[in-house]
Order: C-alpha cells, then structure tokens, then sequence
C-alpha cells in the first residue's frame, strides 16, 4: 500500500476532469457545427431551473461524498455507505430520478 490519501487523489483529479469535460465540449460542438445537427427545441433557463429542481436531491450525492472524504468526516470506505444509503433513501422516495 502506498499510504496515499484519498482526498488527495480526489483533489488530483479536478483539474483532469475539468479538462476532459470541455474537450467533451468542445467535441459535441464542433460536431454538431460540421453536421449542421439540428437543434428542436429553443433554450430556455426556465426549462433548465425546473429540470434542477426535480433533480438537486440526487445532484447532492457527490458534494456528501467528495466533501464528507476532504473535510475528514468520514473515510472512503464510509462514503461509499453513505452514498448507497443516501441514494437508496431517495430512490424509495423518488423513484422517477
């Protein structure tokens, strides 16, 4: 083992991620551009603000997991039976997530 901690390895791994989401971007993009990808339906933030809405409980499980491992609440192993805890309590109570 080598004694590595894991908030770190989470830390260590925001800017990579951070990365590879706009290159997914930027990807979905220039795709769409070249293809002349249609688009159906007009943006709106409404749309947006209510599709938040419906799903913040279940937007909630990475900050419990990551925060609880970074700010020393629990390990990562706890987190793990946090995440199935929390994710089967509001699936029993939202079961359209």
């Amino acid at each position: 083992m080598t004694e590595t901690s894991i908030s770190r390895l989470f830390i260590a791994g925001i800017v990579p991620g951070i990365l590879i989401g706009f290159g997914l971007m930027a990807t979905t993009f220039i795709m769409a551009t070249i293809g002349h990808a249609g688009q159906t339906r007009k943006f709106r933030f409404d749309v947006l603000w209510q599709a938040f809405k419906a799903a913040w409980l279940a937007l909630v499980l990475p900050v419990i997991v990551i925060g609880g491992i970074i700010g020393g609440v629990f390990t990562a192993t706890e987190a793990a039976v946090a995440a199935l805890l929390y994710s089967l309590f509001i699936s029993s109570r939202l079961p359209r997530i």
